[in-house]
């Protein structure tokens, strides 16, 4: 009875299934209506043995999404938890060894799957682990530059909670808007 009760109250309300991480995975399919024009998602997987990324990207006329690169980056967590640890510290404590740090990140986590992003105007990120403590904004490029003055960079927990998100932000008005301000901590 209590699983027919779950069933029902998921397929009443879809978003319920999602939130509590019941849902069915979303397909690749379905990406193409989450990103913008020229944006890309890049998904993360922290295992024992390395880092994972996935790279998905609209085909040119922005009706279709696909996987554009799969890599792995030979760092196991402790390794990766103690970089990010050490940005994050450098950050809080204003200490000039940040930018080298940032440099140090965006080397490992983006340069391998640059070449997949290409020109891409926006990132939804969806980290994994440790790397949900990565303000990937903060990166600096080779130029020097903060992937901030490039790229608008968001995050999602999962391909499943984006795609639901956007079924969901699709159905509302498109003249409602949000002003979100908040004092993040670090």
């Amino acid at each position: 009875a209590r699983d027919a009760f779950r069933r029902r109250l998921f397929e009443a309300h879809p978003m319920l299934a999602t939130l509590r991480a019941q849902a069915p995975p979303a397909r690749l399919d379905q990406t193409a209506s989450t990103l913008d024009a020229g944006g890309a998602l890049v998904c993360f997987v922290v295992s024992e043995t390395a880092t994972h990324v996935f790279v998905v990207r609209q085909d040119p006329s922005g009706q279709a999404a696909g996987l554009r690169q799969v890599t792995s980056i030979a760092v196991k967590p402790l390794e990766l938890a103690s970089r990010v640890g050490a940005f994050r510290e450098a950050i809080v404590r204003r200490e000039g060894g940040a930018p080298t740090l940032a440099r140090e990140l965006h080397a490992l986590l983006i340069e391998p799957i640059a070449a997949s992003l290409g020109q891409c105007r926006t990132i939804v990120f969806v980290p994994d682990g440790v790397l949900w403590g990565v303000p990937f904004e903060a990166l600096v490029d080779p130029r020097g530059r903060f992937l901030a003055q490039d790229i608008a960079v968001s995050y999602a927990p999962s391909l499943t909670a984006l795609v639901a998100l956007e079924s969901a932000r699709q159905g509302v008005s498109a003249r409602r808007s949000l002003v979100a301000i908040g004092e993040p901590v670090i």
